[in-house]
């Protein structure tokens, strides 16, 4: 039997759902103790629910003995996946199979169901807080796949998710009109991420602990990025302006599923999303719009118009009293990538801190010239 990792509050996730159970089944899945299937219906009634906690859902740490998945073979793994998928689905699985891409931290295979449908079965060393994927899902509805924790002997965990047929973004050639028009989606899906609900919170008691340490402790040799480290520390208190946001951490193009048309159809891998201040994980349009070759940025023709399609997306909707307030949230982006960069402990290299300043320069001089409010 597969031992569960051990985490500081790894227990209240799983308390809470037994306590939140919903009655509303989906066609395809048995409904978990761990999976919340109403989440787009009711996200206000489970946001309120976790919002006890909140300051302890960021970032957690775990620890569990070695992987096992590193152990199983392909074969072992979709013959474990349609195994899965019978103890969890309704219909019967009739075939599964690996997927092309694997991550990482997790083998993952697709199975196909007598009734037509597809879904993953992702196998992981590490746990999945599905209420952030749920809440996510009540955000974005479709865009985010229905996950939920399922059972295994094979692995730590064990996830069952509906399958989203698009093209992973990094695998498009898109014009630059095209990448624009993604930008412009992901601008809007950022902010409605956003939650109604005061960040000092979190700023005091996670995000300036946290910078503050790694200005302290971490071996940061590159004077101006400890400079700006620190000056951006001072900056802080004006990220309590900005409301808490669900920030999906881990926002590259091979996350970013589209359709023939290059719209969004799918957003994946949220198992690192936090509640952090609004615009934490803006930074994420430097990476989508600036290619790295051989571990230099390449800017070119796309960068700023895909820049400038995101954040006239991202300021559209943004509420009144957040508006007069599009400095913080430059601040939030520059704060979030530290923090995402320095996440895990151990310091880059002084050859990577450079990079590091550049790339928080490029946030800077990119968007601060937008601002509509100085």
């Amino acid at each position: 039997m597969a031992v569960p990792a051990q985490s500081k509050y790894s227990a209240w996730p799983g308390e809470a759902a037994k306590e939140y159970k919903l009655s509303r089944r989906n066609p395809t899945y048995l409904d978990q103790a761990t999976g919340f299937s109403r989440a787009a219906q009711s996200t206000d009634h489970l946001l309120q629910f976790i919002q006890a906690p909140l300051h302890f859902c960021i970032f957690v740490q775990t620890t569990m003995s070695p992987s096992l998945i590193a152990r199983l073979t392909d074969k072992q793994l979709i013959a474990e996946a349609r195994v899965v998928a019978k103890g969890y689905c309704y219909s019967i699985p009739i075939s599964s199979r690996m997927l092309q891409d694997q991550g990482m931290f997790s083998k993952t295979t697709c199975v196909t169901l007598e009734d037509g449908t597809e879904v993953i079965i992702q196998f992981k060393d590490n746990e999945i807080d599905t209420t952030k994927v749920a809440l996510a899902r009540g955000f974005l509805g479709d865009i985010v796949p229905f996950t939920f924790a399922a059972k295994t002997t094979k692995a730590h965990f064990v996830y069952v998710s509906d399958l989203i047929k698009g093209i992973m973004w990094s695998d498009c050639d898109c014009t630059v009109e095209q990448n624009c028009h993604i930008a412009s989606q992901l601008g809007d899906m950022l902010l409605r991420c956003s939650v109604n609900s005061d960040s000092t919170g979190v700023v005091d008691f996670f995000v300036i602990p946290r910078l503050k340490r790694i200005v302290l402790k971490e071996n940061v040799p590159h004077a101006p990025l400890r400079e700006k480290m620190q000056e951006l520390l001072a900056q802080c208190d004006t990220l309590k302006l900005l409301p808490l946001a669900l920030c999906h951490i881990d926002l590259n193009a091979r996350n970013i599923l589209l359709d023939e048309d290059r719209d969004v159809i799918g957003i994946v891998d949220w198992e690192q999303a936090a509640m952090l201040p609004l615009g934490s994980n803006a930074w994420c349009i430097r990476y989508l719009s600036v290619d790295i070759v051989r571990g230099e940025d390449i800017i070119s023709e796309k960068s700023l118009p895909m820049a400038e399609a995101f954040w006239k997306s991202f300021l559209a909707k943004l509420p009144n009293n957040v508006f007069s307030h599009q400095r913080a949230i430059i601040t939030a982006m520059q704060v979030g990538f530290i923090l995402s960069t320095f996440f895990g402990g151990g310091s880059p290299n002084e050859d990577k801190q450079v990079q590091i300043f550049d790339r928080m320069t490029w946030l800077e001089k990119t968007f601060a010239p937008m601002c509509t409010v100085v």
